[in-house]
């Protein structure tokens, strides 16, 4: 306004005919005001038109204007530039072109800020301007037409114009600034009533909140009250205590019904209002909403349907407030449907909006109170006989749905139904593969899971398990208290904070945790954080608890490690469900575990027997060059083993004498009867001992019946028979029986005893082979230690290398056994290797895990020495373990995981161990 006014003024008093008396010579100043009068046309107009811009408030109400009026201010001063160069005709052609182009705008500015509602100022200003433009045109029509009557008006018209301007302007101005005031006035007037209204809503808000408070608490007092004094009287009226426990019930999920409802509405302050776009599918969120909203509807007779086309594109939305716009919207549809339908549905209404509605066919609302129904605090006369509560619902959706810039539409008639509906954009994103997570499917499938809960009956398998430790984490005792109760049938142990439960994890690990989320010190998601560097989630299955509810605190929870999530409230059976669920995963897991050792020690037990057969073939070619009738029977007395001269004594066949009773050959015959007592304690461990030594031996002349087993004793011919018996303890569990007749001594007389000296040697033989197993077995956990306290014991084991000289230069050479060592190299490299692809552990695991191989502590590092010594031919032992070395191949080879590949291989190294050992008889 001050630029505006001073260059009209300055261009008033730069007429040369009222600045002529100021000068002494005109003419030589003629050039110094025509160029100042030149520059000051367009300063003239650039302070007109920014005037014109903040008087009419052009920037707020109409950016194109604001843009085209910056664009004439910077071609007025390019004009003024223009002004400098001595030929006229550039800066007379810019400037007329401007004035002709400005002059439109500045009347289409004026028009375009009455229709904002600024009439008076722009009046004023369109008056302004004219006056100017009417001054003007005299001016030029004077000085450019002959014969123009020429008066004081028509002379003066340019002075009058430019004066007539400066008024309006300024009168323009003291307008403005009244309206200024006025806005004020009226903002701070509209302050003070909102804040009159906010506290009315307020105070109805508290008043009506506290009556629904009061009233669940007073029922579920009262309720308590009356239950707690039935059982003081033993009224035993069970009828009416069951009846009021189950109100106790209801009231408490209706008053944490409003007390969510409550939190929503706290949301709507300024930290509130913050919204996380991202591409929602319309159909799965609906999917998700029906299955959460299904246990509302109990007994009543109401379809929940999801109508959204499966290929509607995606829409652009808060998807955790979507899914409690929707929640609110069905949640109030069922409650006021007594049958019927309620459907969850979506269309496209124009190329990028996508309408959803929520329709019920319940008992709809009045015309009349339509306007009611998105009150805060409203309850409607027409709704108060079928619901309870203040009705936050319906506020809460809304106010959502308008932070997504959408309003919330409704169409309902009594009787009839209602349907709320609102639109919201498509997404840019419409990819499918961005919005198909994981995480939706576990909502749905979580919200499906607990309806079923509340009909399923506990596993009776997990009942039975009595050993089953559960933790429950929380710093509020009542909830220990509830929990614990509704887990009774497990072993429930309680921690009130995270680093107490952390210390008892260590000490004891429990078969499972319930772990709050909020508690003083460590959070529930630290604690299952350091927990899982630990245990992973099949070891040891963590479910957090918390009253937080939203889909980013279960996305948070599950990121943490938990295996599952359960908002407060929950239903008794939706926790046992949940916790046999995890149970039963991690009783699978140990299961699995379980039935891969059995599968090892299968394995070990058919190579162990597999040895035993051998070795008993091995014994039955050695028994079959001797003289004597040898029989060879274990525990509880079976025969397993005989040679064929046994046979032929007794007058039998071998599939008789087979599986048959020791006792059996001595039934009939006389003079037996210590043989049989010394059978009979044999059989029931008066004989027995640990050591299995030989623990009885009796030679014994009798009357042998033969044939054995011939049922007619009148036919059995009585051989005299010299017998010797020898029994062994339990560890061998074993007997031998050496039978020579009369009849073998007269023909060859002066053998008999070197017979018997075989059937010594044989024992002899069988007592050394017993004792070199037990030599083998204490040696391989001797410590130097110990046996440098034992220098006798040190002398008697250094004797036995002259034995295995004596040995080696006595008896025949034995064949090579280079290849069979290096073999069980190779094998024991296979099996080390194929652990740790497979399982992507070290051989100390392999050690561990096996229970093959000792694993000792040097150093404060575990090492395994044993194990070391089977992977370098020149450190393998001089009589190598080839049994722990096949265990630990068939241990590896039992894991599950193992690739197709590195199992085959090391099959066919163990095939080849097979043979070798096979082929050298080793035992």
């Amino acid at each position: 306004y001050v630029l505006a006014i001073g260059a009209q003024t300055v261009l008033l008093f730069l007429n040369a005919h009222h600045l002529s008396f100021l000068l002494g010579d005109f003419t030589t100043s003629l050039w110094l005001l025509d160029t100042a009068e030149r520059l000051l046309y367009p300063a003239a107009a650039v302070s007109f038109i920014a005037f014109q811009r903040s008087l009419l408030n052009i920037p707020q109400n109409n950016s194109f204007l604001d843009n085209v009026g910056r664009w004439l201010i910077t071609a007025f001063c390019v004009a003024a530039l223009l002004s400098l160069i001595p030929d006229k005709t550039y800066y007379q052609f810019s400037l007329i072109t401007l004035l002709i182009i400005g002059l439109p705008v500045v009347l289409y500015s004026n028009l375009d800020s009455m229709r904002n509602g600024n009439r008076s100022l722009a009046l004023l200003h369109s008056a302004a301007t004219s006056a100017c433009i009417i001054g003007i045109t005299a001016h030029l029509l004077v000085e450019a037409v002959p014969g123009f009557p020429v008066n004081i008006f028509s002379a003066s018209a340019y002075n009058l114009g430019l004066i007539t301007q400066a008024l309006l302007l300024s009168l323009s101005l003291s307008t403005r600034y009244a309206l200024i005031n006025q806005e004020k006035e009226d903002a701070q007037r509209l302050a003070i009533d909102n804040l009159v209204r906010a506290e009315s809503i307020k105070d109805d808000l508290l008043a009506n909140v506290s009556h629904e408070l009061r009233t669940p608490l007073f029922g579920i007092n009262g309720l308590a009250g009356n239950a707690l004094e039935a059982f003081r009287r033993n009224n035993q009226n069970a009828g009416l205590i069951i009846k009021n426990l189950e109100l106790i019930q209801a009231s408490g999920d209706r008053l944490m019904t409003l007390v969510n409802d409550l939190l929503d509405f706290s949301s709507r302050g300024p930290d509130g209002n913050q919204l996380k776009l991202e591409s929602v599918d319309l159909h799965r969120m609906a999917t998700l909403i029906i299955a959460i909203c299904s246990p509302k509807i109990g007994e009543k007779p109401i379809k929940l349907r999801n109508t959204v086309d499966p290929e509607l594109p995606l829409i652009e939305a808060d998807k955790d407030r979507l899914q409690r716009i929707l929640v609110n919207l069905t949640a109030n549809a069922i409650e006021f449907t007594r049958s019927g339908e309620v459907d969850i549905g979506g269309e496209v209404i124009a190329d990028s909006m996508i309408r959803i509605r929520v329709l019920d066919t319940g008992i709809g609302i009045h015309e009349s109170e339509h306007e009611k129904i998105f009150r805060n605090v409203e309850k409607l006369p027409s709704r108060k006989q079928n619901a309870q509560g203040v009705g936050l619902g319906l506020p809460i959706a809304k106010h959502m749905i308008e932070m997504h810039l959408s309003k919330l539409s409704m169409t309902s008639a009594l009787g009839v139904g209602s349907e709320f509906s609102f639109n919201l954009r498509m997404a840019l994103d419409q990819s499918r593969a961005s919005v198909a997570s994981t995480f939706d499917e576990q909502m749905i499938m979580r919200a499906e899971f607990a309806q079923k809960a509340l009909r399923r009956e506990a596993d009776p398998a997990l009942r039975s398990q009595q050993n089953i430790t559960v933790m429950i984490v929380d710093d509020d005792e009542i909830n220990r208290i509830v929990i614990g109760q509704q887990l009774s049938e497990y072993t429930v142990i309680n921690y009130t904070n995270g680093m107490d439960a952390l210390t008892a994890v260590a000490e004891s690990k429990p078969d499972l945790i319930l772990l709050d989320l909020m508690m003083p010190g460590l959070s529930g998601h630290e604690v299952c954080q350091k927990i899982r560097q630990r245990y992973n989630p099949i070891e040891l299955p963590i479910i957090l608890v918390t009253a937080k509810n939203h889909l980013e605190n279960l996305a948070e929870a599950l990121a943490t490690g938990a295996n599952d999530f359960l908002p407060k409230p929950f239903h008794k059976q939706e926790l046992k469900s949940r916790v046999e669920n995890q149970l039963k995963l991690s009783l699978m897991h140990r299961t699995s575990k379980e039935n891969m050792r059995l599968r090892s020690l299968i394995k070990s037990y058919s190579e162990a027997d597999r040895e035993l057969r051998h070795s008993r073939m091995q014994l039955q070619q050695v028994l079959e060059t001797i003289d004597e009738g040898f029989i060879a029977f274990e525990l509880p007395g079976q025969i397993f083993s005989f040679n064929k001269t046994a046979t032929d004594l007794l007058g039998t066949d071998r599939e008789t004498l087979e599986g048959a009773e020791i006792a059996s050959v001595f039934k009939k015959s006389l003079n037996s009867e210590k043989l049989l007592d010394a059978l009979a304690r044999w059989e029931t461990e008066d004989l027995q001992s640990n050591s299995g030594d030989l623990v009885f031996s009796l030679q014994e002349k009798i009357q042998l019946a033969i044939p054995y087993g011939d049922a007619n004793k009148l036919n059995a011919e009585m051989v005299t028979a010299d017998v010797r018996l020898m029994l062994f303890g339990n560890n061998e569990g074993t007997g031998v029986l050496f039978i020579l007749t009369d009849k073998e001594n007269s023909e060859e007389g002066c053998r008999s005893k070197k017979r018997y000296d075989a059937a010594e040697l044989v024992g002899i033989l069988g007592q050394v082979q017993q004792n070199m197993r037990r030599i083998n077995a204490r040696l391989s956990v001797l410590k130097p230690i110990e046996l440098n306290q034992q220098p006798d014991l040190l002398e008697e084991l250094i004797r036995i290398d002259s034995l295995v000289a004596k040995i080696t230069s006595n008896l025949p050479d034995m064949d090579s056994d280079s290849e069979y060592r290096q073999q069980l190299v190779t094998l024991m490299r296979s099996a080390l290797h194929a652990w740790e692809v497979t399982t992507q552990k070290s051989k100390i695991e392999l050690a561990e895990e096996s229970n093959i191989w000792a694993v000792s502590i040097d150093d404060g590092r575990l090492r395994t020495r044993t194990f070391d010594r089977y992977l370098r031919l020149e450190q393998l032992p001089k009589v190598p373990r080839w049994r722990e070395v096949v265990r630990t191949a068939y241990f590896v080879l039992s894991i599950p995981t193992i690739e197709t590949e590195t199992r085959l291989g090391l099959e066919h190294e163990l095939e080849k161990t097979k043979a070798l050992l096979k082929k050298a008889a080793i035992d």
